[in-house]
């Protein structure tokens, strides 16, 4: 199933998205497995990273992303304006919602 995800998020990098957004960097990436290469990838091709890290994988993280790594607090507005500063003139109005979505079956 993560196999399956992983294809799916790699084909979508060929697009060039401006931003990639996954829900964490787990025990997979941790161990080399998993949306890391997918990550490498998209930072690669200069295309930002937005992730969550559990407090148990923060090392392999760190030493994974090196200086490339930079902290934003789990807040809207601490992302929001962490996205802003990726994002240069992207309208991030907080009432407007998301203008694309893209959701994964399996």
């Amino acid at each position: 199933m993560l196999e399956a995800g992983v294809a799916l998020v790699d084909r979508a990098l060929q697009d060039a998205p401006d931003i990639l957004i996954l829900n964490k960097f787990g025990k997979h990436e941790a161990e080399g497995r998993g949306f890391r290469q997918t990550i490498a990838e998209a930072l690669s091709r200069g295309i930002p990273v937005l992730l969550g890290i559990n407090p148990l994988n923060l090392e392999a993280f760190l030493h994974f992303a090196g200086d490339l790594a930079e902290e934003v607090g789990p807040q809207a507005g601490a992302i929001a304006a962490w996205c802003a500063g990726v994002l240069p003139g992207a309208d991030l109005g907080a009432d407007k919602g998301p203008q694309h979505t893209e959701r994964f079956a399996d």
